[in-house]
Protein backbone atom coordinates (compact mmCIF):
# COMPACT_ATOMS: atom_id res chain seq x y z
CA UNK A 1 0.00 0.00 0.00
CA UNK A 2 0.71 3.20 -0.46
CA UNK A 3 2.37 5.29 2.26
CA UNK A 4 -0.35 8.33 2.44
CA UNK A 5 0.08 9.42 5.79
CA UNK A 6 3.22 10.93 5.00
CA UNK A 7 2.21 11.99 2.02
CA UNK A 8 -0.69 13.98 3.43
CA UNK A 9 1.48 15.57 6.12
CA UNK A 10 4.13 16.76 3.71
CA UNK A 11 1.46 18.13 1.42
CA UNK A 12 -0.13 19.98 4.23
CA UNK A 13 3.56 21.38 5.18
CA UNK A 14 4.06 23.10 2.23
CA UNK A 15 6.28 20.35 0.04
CA UNK A 16 4.74 20.47 -3.54
CA UNK A 17 7.72 19.34 -5.17
CA UNK A 18 7.99 16.25 -2.91
CA UNK A 19 4.18 15.35 -3.02
CA UNK A 20 4.54 15.07 -6.68
CA UNK A 21 7.34 12.78 -6.45
CA UNK A 22 5.87 10.67 -4.40
CA UNK A 23 2.49 10.70 -5.94
CA UNK A 24 3.92 8.59 -8.56
CA UNK A 25 3.56 5.83 -6.86
CA UNK A 26 -0.17 6.28 -5.26
CA UNK A 27 -1.61 4.31 -8.16
CA UNK A 28 0.73 1.57 -8.24
CA UNK A 29 0.41 1.48 -4.05
CA UNK A 30 -3.44 1.14 -5.17
CA UNK A 31 -2.65 -1.73 -7.17
CA UNK A 32 -0.19 -3.48 -5.14
CA UNK A 33 -0.60 -4.72 -1.87
CA UNK A 34 3.44 -4.31 -1.38
CA UNK A 35 4.80 -0.90 0.03
CA UNK A 36 7.91 1.30 0.46
CA UNK A 37 9.18 0.75 -3.16
CA UNK A 38 6.33 2.26 -4.30
CA UNK A 39 7.93 5.20 -5.89
CA UNK A 40 10.63 2.99 -8.28
CA UNK A 41 10.22 4.22 -11.65
CA UNK A 42 11.01 0.83 -12.69
CA UNK A 43 7.82 0.02 -11.03
CA UNK A 44 6.10 2.41 -12.75
CA UNK A 45 7.20 1.35 -15.99
CA UNK A 46 5.96 -2.12 -15.23
CA UNK A 47 2.46 -1.20 -14.23
CA UNK A 48 1.77 0.71 -16.94
CA UNK A 49 3.69 -1.77 -19.52
CA UNK A 50 1.77 -4.71 -17.82
CA UNK A 51 -1.86 -2.76 -18.01
CA UNK A 52 -1.84 -2.04 -21.82
CA UNK A 53 -0.14 -4.75 -22.80
CA UNK A 54 -3.52 -6.73 -20.76
CA UNK A 55 -5.94 -4.25 -22.15
CA UNK A 56 -4.82 -4.44 -25.71
CA UNK A 57 -5.08 -7.97 -25.07
CA UNK A 58 -8.68 -8.36 -23.72
CA UNK A 59 -9.90 -6.12 -25.79
CA UNK A 60 -9.12 -8.13 -29.01
CA UNK A 61 -10.37 -11.54 -26.78
CA UNK A 62 -13.53 -10.12 -26.55
CA UNK A 63 -13.87 -8.80 -30.06
CA UNK A 64 -13.08 -12.36 -31.48
CA UNK A 65 -15.37 -13.80 -29.11
CA UNK A 66 -18.70 -11.27 -29.85
CA UNK A 67 -17.89 -11.68 -33.65
CA UNK A 68 -18.54 -15.55 -33.72
CA UNK A 69 -22.80 -16.32 -32.97
CA UNK A 70 -21.19 -19.86 -32.70
CA UNK A 71 -18.93 -18.78 -29.65
CA UNK A 72 -21.85 -17.86 -27.59
CA UNK A 73 -22.13 -20.50 -24.96
CA UNK A 74 -22.74 -19.79 -21.30
CA UNK A 75 -19.34 -20.75 -20.70
CA UNK A 76 -17.72 -18.00 -23.10
CA UNK A 77 -20.33 -16.11 -21.88
CA UNK A 78 -18.77 -15.82 -18.58
CA UNK A 79 -15.30 -15.61 -19.74
CA UNK A 80 -17.05 -12.39 -21.68
CA UNK A 81 -17.79 -10.88 -18.37
CA UNK A 82 -14.14 -11.71 -16.95
CA UNK A 83 -12.76 -9.67 -19.55
CA UNK A 84 -15.33 -7.03 -19.60
CA UNK A 85 -14.58 -7.14 -15.95
CA UNK A 86 -10.50 -6.80 -16.26
CA UNK A 87 -10.84 -4.66 -19.10
CA UNK A 88 -12.67 -1.69 -17.54
CA UNK A 89 -10.69 -2.40 -14.03
CA UNK A 90 -7.39 -2.13 -16.33
CA UNK A 91 -8.86 1.25 -18.13
CA UNK A 92 -9.60 2.76 -15.12
CA UNK A 93 -6.42 2.51 -13.28
CA UNK A 94 -4.99 4.16 -16.63
CA UNK A 95 -7.06 7.23 -16.45
CA UNK A 96 -6.31 7.54 -12.98
CA UNK A 97 -2.75 7.15 -13.15
CA UNK A 98 -1.81 10.94 -13.61
CA UNK A 99 -5.10 12.37 -13.06
CA UNK A 100 -5.86 11.51 -9.57
CA UNK A 101 -3.29 14.37 -7.99
CA UNK A 102 -4.46 17.12 -10.67
CA UNK A 103 -8.09 16.70 -9.02
CA UNK A 104 -7.33 16.81 -5.81
CA UNK A 105 -4.63 19.96 -6.14
CA UNK A 106 -7.53 21.45 -8.20
CA UNK A 107 -10.14 21.06 -5.44
CA UNK A 108 -12.19 17.75 -7.20
CA UNK A 109 -11.79 15.59 -4.34
CA UNK A 110 -15.15 13.73 -4.96
CA UNK A 111 -14.25 13.17 -8.48
CA UNK A 112 -10.90 11.47 -7.49
CA UNK A 113 -12.80 9.85 -4.82
CA UNK A 114 -15.22 8.69 -7.62
CA UNK A 115 -12.77 6.92 -9.65
CA UNK A 116 -10.95 5.46 -6.75
CA UNK A 117 -14.27 3.56 -5.52
CA UNK A 118 -15.20 2.60 -9.39
CA UNK A 119 -11.66 0.63 -9.35
CA UNK A 120 -12.16 -0.51 -5.71
CA UNK A 121 -15.75 -2.40 -7.26
CA UNK A 122 -14.08 -3.07 -10.62
CA UNK A 123 -11.21 -4.52 -8.73
CA UNK A 124 -13.71 -6.79 -6.70
CA UNK A 125 -15.39 -7.53 -9.69
CA UNK A 126 -12.55 -9.03 -11.46
CA UNK A 127 -12.53 -11.64 -8.32
CA UNK A 128 -15.94 -12.25 -8.24
CA UNK A 129 -15.77 -13.35 -12.23
CA UNK A 130 -12.96 -15.67 -11.25
CA UNK A 131 -14.98 -16.83 -8.56
CA UNK A 132 -17.57 -17.68 -10.94
CA UNK A 133 -15.36 -19.49 -13.57
CA UNK A 134 -14.30 -21.24 -10.66
CA UNK A 135 -18.06 -22.15 -9.77
CA UNK A 136 -18.98 -23.13 -13.31
CA UNK A 137 -16.23 -25.59 -13.66
CA UNK A 138 -16.63 -27.20 -10.70
CA UNK A 139 -20.52 -27.28 -11.20
CA UNK A 140 -19.96 -28.69 -14.64
CA UNK A 141 -17.50 -31.90 -13.18
CA UNK A 142 -18.93 -32.57 -9.35
CA UNK A 143 -22.26 -31.12 -9.72
CA UNK A 144 -23.09 -32.58 -13.68
CA UNK A 145 -26.49 -33.03 -13.16
CA UNK A 146 -27.18 -30.26 -10.88
CA UNK A 147 -25.57 -27.69 -13.20
CA UNK A 148 -28.31 -26.60 -15.68
CA UNK A 149 -30.45 -25.57 -12.62
CA UNK A 150 -27.58 -22.62 -12.81
CA UNK A 151 -28.77 -20.19 -15.06
CA UNK A 152 -27.10 -17.07 -16.72
CA UNK A 153 -28.88 -14.38 -14.48
CA UNK A 154 -27.29 -16.55 -11.04
CA UNK A 155 -23.81 -15.64 -12.34
CA UNK A 156 -24.34 -11.76 -13.24
CA UNK A 157 -25.54 -11.81 -9.62
CA UNK A 158 -22.83 -13.11 -8.04
CA UNK A 159 -20.22 -11.44 -10.40
CA UNK A 160 -21.77 -8.11 -10.65
CA UNK A 161 -24.11 -7.33 -7.86
CA UNK A 162 -22.71 -8.83 -4.75
CA UNK A 163 -19.83 -6.37 -5.07
CA UNK A 164 -22.32 -3.37 -5.20
CA UNK A 165 -23.14 -4.58 -1.71
CA UNK A 166 -19.58 -4.43 0.72
CA UNK A 167 -18.52 -1.51 -2.18
CA UNK A 168 -21.50 0.56 -0.90
CA UNK A 169 -20.95 -0.03 2.64
CA UNK A 170 -17.23 0.57 2.96
CA UNK A 171 -18.34 4.12 1.17
CA UNK A 172 -20.87 4.87 4.01
CA UNK A 173 -18.23 4.16 6.12
CA UNK A 174 -15.64 6.36 4.65
CA UNK A 175 -17.97 9.38 4.31
CA UNK A 176 -18.69 9.24 8.11
CA UNK A 177 -15.50 7.63 9.55
CA UNK A 178 -12.50 8.73 7.10
CA UNK A 179 -13.00 11.13 4.69
CA UNK A 180 -10.07 13.28 5.33
CA UNK A 181 -7.68 10.24 3.47
CA UNK A 182 -6.32 11.93 0.24
CA UNK A 183 -9.17 10.36 -2.58
CA UNK A 184 -9.80 7.53 -0.29
CA UNK A 185 -6.70 5.97 -1.12
CA UNK A 186 -5.46 3.21 0.74
CA UNK A 187 -2.90 3.70 3.69
CA UNK A 188 -1.57 2.02 6.86
CA UNK A 189 -4.25 2.67 8.55
CA UNK A 190 -7.24 2.03 7.21
CA UNK A 191 -9.38 -0.73 8.80
CA UNK A 192 -12.01 0.28 6.29
CA UNK A 193 -10.27 -0.96 3.81
CA UNK A 194 -10.72 -5.12 4.90
CA UNK A 195 -14.91 -4.42 4.37
CA UNK A 196 -13.35 -4.98 0.92
CA UNK A 197 -10.35 -7.25 1.44
CA UNK A 198 -12.61 -10.10 3.49
CA UNK A 199 -15.25 -10.77 0.39
CA UNK A 200 -12.24 -10.81 -1.39
CA UNK A 201 -10.42 -13.40 0.33
CA UNK A 202 -13.43 -15.71 0.53
CA UNK A 203 -13.99 -16.14 -2.57
CA UNK A 204 -10.02 -16.92 -3.15
CA UNK A 205 -10.34 -19.13 -0.83
CA UNK A 206 -13.41 -21.07 -2.66
CA UNK A 207 -11.43 -20.99 -5.00
CA UNK A 208 -9.04 -23.07 -3.61
CA UNK A 209 -11.40 -25.68 -2.92
CA UNK A 210 -12.93 -25.54 -5.84
CA UNK A 211 -9.25 -26.59 -7.72
CA UNK A 212 -8.67 -29.32 -5.15
CA UNK A 213 -11.62 -30.81 -5.81
CA UNK A 214 -11.49 -30.78 -9.41
CA UNK A 215 -8.19 -32.15 -9.89
CA UNK A 216 -9.31 -34.66 -7.03
CA UNK A 217 -12.13 -35.85 -9.42
CA UNK A 218 -9.96 -35.83 -12.43
CA UNK A 219 -7.28 -38.19 -11.03
CA UNK A 220 -9.94 -39.99 -9.45
CA UNK A 221 -11.25 -40.65 -13.07
CA UNK A 222 -8.03 -40.65 -14.59
CA UNK A 223 -6.88 -43.57 -12.20
CA UNK A 224 -10.27 -45.61 -13.21
CA UNK A 225 -8.83 -45.46 -17.15
CA UNK A 226 -6.49 -47.85 -18.49
CA UNK A 227 -5.65 -46.20 -21.76
CA UNK A 228 -2.66 -43.38 -22.16
CA UNK A 229 -2.63 -43.07 -18.27
CA UNK A 230 0.70 -41.16 -18.59
CA UNK A 231 -1.13 -38.70 -20.93
CA UNK A 232 -4.35 -38.19 -19.20
CA UNK A 233 -1.94 -37.25 -16.05
CA UNK A 234 -0.59 -35.00 -17.75
CA UNK A 235 -4.02 -33.46 -18.75
CA UNK A 236 -4.57 -33.20 -14.80
CA UNK A 237 -1.05 -31.17 -14.16
CA UNK A 238 -1.57 -29.07 -17.23
CA UNK A 239 -5.34 -28.16 -15.74
CA UNK A 240 -3.53 -27.62 -12.53
CA UNK A 241 -0.99 -25.41 -13.73
CA UNK A 242 -3.42 -23.16 -16.02
CA UNK A 243 -6.67 -22.82 -13.43
CA UNK A 244 -4.03 -21.61 -10.94
CA UNK A 245 -3.65 -18.47 -12.18
CA UNK A 246 -6.72 -18.30 -14.07
CA UNK A 247 -8.86 -18.46 -10.73
CA UNK A 248 -6.78 -15.70 -9.26
CA UNK A 249 -4.90 -18.42 -6.49
CA UNK A 250 -1.62 -16.42 -6.97
CA UNK A 251 -3.04 -13.11 -5.24
CA UNK A 252 -2.76 -15.62 -2.26
CA UNK A 253 1.26 -16.09 -2.93
CA UNK A 254 1.98 -12.54 -1.86
CA UNK A 255 -0.43 -12.25 0.71
CA UNK A 256 1.94 -12.14 3.44
CA UNK A 257 4.77 -9.42 2.31
CA UNK A 258 8.28 -9.96 4.29
CA UNK A 259 9.29 -6.65 5.32
CA UNK A 260 12.33 -7.75 7.12
CA UNK A 261 14.32 -8.29 4.56
CA UNK A 262 14.63 -5.54 1.93
CA UNK A 263 16.29 -7.46 -1.11
CA UNK A 264 13.06 -10.02 -0.78
CA UNK A 265 10.54 -7.16 -0.12
CA UNK A 266 11.71 -5.46 -3.20
CA UNK A 267 11.42 -8.91 -4.91
CA UNK A 268 8.16 -9.54 -3.62
CA UNK A 269 7.18 -5.86 -4.95
CA UNK A 270 8.24 -6.34 -8.18
CA UNK A 271 6.55 -10.04 -9.35
CA UNK A 272 3.07 -9.02 -7.17
CA UNK A 273 3.17 -5.95 -9.89
CA UNK A 274 4.01 -8.50 -12.64
CA UNK A 275 1.42 -10.51 -12.16
CA UNK A 276 -1.04 -8.51 -10.68
CA UNK A 277 -1.21 -6.16 -13.76
CA UNK A 278 -0.88 -8.80 -16.40
CA UNK A 279 -3.19 -11.14 -14.91
CA UNK A 280 -5.75 -9.86 -17.74
CA UNK A 281 -3.42 -10.86 -20.38
CA UNK A 282 -2.89 -14.40 -18.58
CA UNK A 283 -6.90 -14.22 -18.86
CA UNK A 284 -7.21 -13.48 -22.58
CA UNK A 285 -4.27 -16.06 -23.54
CA UNK A 286 -6.03 -18.91 -21.73
CA UNK A 287 -9.75 -18.35 -22.17
CA UNK A 288 -9.86 -17.19 -26.01
CA UNK A 289 -6.21 -17.89 -27.76
CA UNK A 290 -5.38 -20.63 -26.25
CA UNK A 291 -9.04 -22.22 -26.45
CA UNK A 292 -9.50 -25.21 -28.89
CA UNK A 293 -12.94 -23.72 -30.49
CA UNK A 294 -11.94 -20.25 -30.54
CA UNK A 295 -8.81 -21.52 -33.07
CA UNK A 296 -11.23 -23.86 -34.65
CA UNK A 297 -13.41 -20.70 -35.27
CA UNK A 298 -11.24 -18.28 -36.65
CA UNK A 299 -9.07 -21.60 -38.84
CA UNK A 300 -12.81 -22.08 -40.84
CA UNK A 301 -12.65 -18.34 -41.04
CA UNK A 302 -9.58 -17.75 -42.29
CA UNK A 303 -10.03 -20.30 -44.84
CA UNK A 304 -13.39 -19.27 -46.10
CA UNK A 305 -11.76 -15.76 -46.85
CA UNK A 306 -8.72 -17.65 -49.29
CA UNK A 307 -11.75 -19.74 -50.80
CA UNK A 308 -13.63 -16.45 -51.42
CA UNK A 309 -10.45 -14.87 -52.54
CA UNK A 310 -9.96 -17.75 -54.55
CA UNK A 311 -12.91 -18.02 -56.46
CA UNK A 312 -13.10 -14.28 -57.22
CA UNK A 313 -9.74 -14.52 -59.16
CA UNK A 314 -10.82 -17.63 -61.27
CA UNK A 315 -14.12 -15.48 -61.80
CA UNK A 316 -12.70 -12.55 -62.90
CA UNK A 317 -9.84 -14.02 -65.02
CA UNK A 318 -13.21 -16.00 -66.63
CA UNK A 319 -14.68 -12.72 -67.18
CA UNK A 320 -12.35 -11.15 -68.40
CA UNK A 321 -11.57 -13.51 -71.50
CA UNK A 322 -15.25 -13.69 -71.90
CA UNK A 323 -15.54 -17.51 -71.64
CA UNK A 324 -19.27 -18.57 -70.66
CA UNK A 325 -18.19 -21.85 -69.75
CA UNK A 326 -15.38 -20.59 -66.78
CA UNK A 327 -17.70 -17.75 -65.45
CA UNK A 328 -20.09 -20.64 -64.74
CA UNK A 329 -17.19 -21.82 -62.29
CA UNK A 330 -18.80 -20.96 -59.32
CA UNK A 331 -22.85 -22.25 -60.27
CA UNK A 332 -20.95 -25.21 -60.66
CA UNK A 333 -18.67 -25.54 -57.59
CA UNK A 334 -22.54 -25.31 -56.05
CA UNK A 335 -23.60 -28.17 -57.28
CA UNK A 336 -23.62 -32.29 -56.28
CA UNK A 337 -23.03 -34.68 -58.60
CA UNK A 338 -26.75 -35.34 -58.61
CA UNK A 339 -27.60 -32.12 -59.89
CA UNK A 340 -28.70 -31.03 -56.06
CA UNK A 341 -27.37 -27.62 -54.95
CA UNK A 342 -25.35 -28.49 -52.29
CA UNK A 343 -25.60 -27.12 -48.22
CA UNK A 344 -23.28 -25.32 -46.43
CA UNK A 345 -22.36 -27.21 -43.45
CA UNK A 346 -24.33 -25.99 -40.46
CA UNK A 347 -21.88 -25.21 -37.37
CA UNK A 348 -22.68 -25.88 -34.14
CA UNK A 349 -24.06 -23.29 -31.97
CA UNK A 350 -24.03 -23.58 -28.26
CA UNK A 351 -27.12 -22.88 -26.32
CA UNK A 352 -26.45 -19.51 -24.35
CA UNK A 353 -29.42 -20.22 -22.18
CA UNK A 354 -28.41 -23.45 -20.31
CA UNK A 355 -25.43 -24.80 -19.61
CA UNK A 356 -23.59 -27.81 -21.68
CA UNK A 357 -23.35 -31.46 -20.68
CA UNK A 358 -20.56 -33.39 -21.15
CA UNK A 359 -19.89 -36.90 -21.71
CA UNK A 360 -17.25 -36.75 -18.44
CA UNK A 361 -15.44 -34.96 -16.14
CA UNK A 362 -12.26 -34.78 -18.37
CA UNK A 363 -14.10 -33.45 -21.50
CA UNK A 364 -15.75 -30.35 -19.30
CA UNK A 365 -12.32 -29.52 -18.13
CA UNK A 366 -10.90 -30.10 -21.60
CA UNK A 367 -13.18 -27.47 -22.66
CA UNK A 368 -13.17 -25.04 -20.02
CA UNK A 369 -9.55 -24.67 -20.38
Amino acid sequence: MVVLSSLMSREASGGKEDVHKKSKGLMSGLSSSCGGVEDSPALQVLFLVGFSLSTLALFVALTIFLSFRSLRCLRNIIHCHLIVSFTLSNITWLIMNNALIAEHRSGLQWLCKLKVTLYRYLTATNFFWMFVEGLYLFSMIVWAFSASKIKHWHYIIVGWMLPVVFVAVWVILKLLYDDTSLCWLPHSDAVLDYIIHIPICIVLLCNVFFLATIIWVLVTKLRASNSLETRQYRKAVRATVVLFPLLGLTYLLFFYIPTSHRHLYHVTAFVNAALHSLQGLVVAIFFCFLNGEVQAVLRKKLSNIQDNRGLFTRYTKSSFVGSPGRSSFHALSMTTCNGRQSQPARSKHCNSETSEVFASPEEAAEHML
